[in-house]
């Protein structure tokens, strides 16, 4: 699979007078299932088509495998990408459905029948490959998917909110087989979503991006447990974090007749005299 950088990755649309990006730098590990949370309008789909040789990139540079791909066609990088809902063509057999990437490239019948058969064994569809997508629930119409996007080998495979739109219940996405395939495969994946469900049940490393920025990126727990921002506080969880403003006296900050000690890095960052303390609901407790 692939190691990706970014490195000040940024995207400015014209007319804007701020990046959909600004200055991105994020490492993704080979083989490491990352998801790009935040709300929408933050910059996920546009980060990941700056992946994919989608959308350019202004100003920075896009790093696979330690070669800058940044200015290269997207036919050449090797990115697969996934687009909100499952996206299969219902007038298509799930074999046609997952042959799209090789027949667009003019690949031989030979090839493009073996290839579609191993990914579809893969990806355990091969009992299903004359059906139509309509005749599939929705844990195998998200195999499919999947074995669309390897159909081709690629080195990094894109999944932008592949859940939005799709039908799968809220309750039901932490079932998801994407990140069992991803597993199974050791595919080198970016998953971008609005749901901190998706984030925190399968990432192995969560980016929050907000307004474009990157606001945090670390374990799916210790961004939960620790954030960085108040952006990303005010996202993660449901319900999300309290955030009370307390005066600070004496490098403690008072808060409900008690002393809070501030740490090191927030005395660096200190600016006024005043600081935001986060709680989460299931960290209080009712005492006499």
């Amino acid at each position: 699979m692939a190691e990706i950088r970014f490195v000040d990755a940024t995207r400015l649309y014209r007319g804007m007078w701020k990046p959909a990006v600004d200055a991105v730098n994020l490492e993704i590990l080979d083989g490491e299932l990352t998801v790009v949370a935040g709300p929408s309008g933050s910059g996920k789909s546009t980060l990941l088509r700056m992946l994919a040789g989608l959308e350019p990139i202004d100003r920075g540079g896009l790093l696979i495998d330690g070669a800058d791909v940044s200015r290269l066609p997207p036919d050449k990088r090797g990115v697969s990408m996934i687009f909100q809902g499952f996206a299969l063509f219902p007038h298509l057999t799930v074999f046609d459905n997952i042959a799209i990437p090789l027949t667009m490239r003019k690949v031989s019948a030979r090839a493009v029948r073996s290839r579609v058969e191993q990914a579809a064994e893969q990806c355990g569809v091969t009992g299903h490959l004359t059906a139509r997508p309509d005749e599939l629930d929705h844990d195998l119409r998200q195999r499919v998917t999947i074995a669309r996007a390897i159909v081709n080998k690629p080195r990094v495979v894109c999944l932008d909110e592949p859940l939005a739109g799709s039908g799968v219940p809220f309750v039901m996405r932490a079932s998801t087989p994407i990140a069992a395939l991803q597993r199974e495969l050791g595919i080198t994946m970016l998953y971008a979503t609005c749901s901190t469900t998706d984030a925190w049940v399968f990432a192995d490393q969560v980016a929050m991006l907000d307004r474009g920025t990157l606001q945090q990126t670390g374990p799916p727990a210790t961004v939960f447990e620790r954030p960085e921002t108040v952006a990303v506080a005010q996202f993660v969880g449901s319900p999300p974090m309290n955030l009370v403003e307390a005066p600070v006296e004496e490098e403690t900050a008072l808060f409900g007749g008690q002393r809070i000690e501030i740490g090191p890095k927030q005395r660096e960052a200190l600016t006024g005299d005043r600081v935001v303390i986060g709680l989460r609901p299931e960290d209080l407790v009712i005492a006499a």
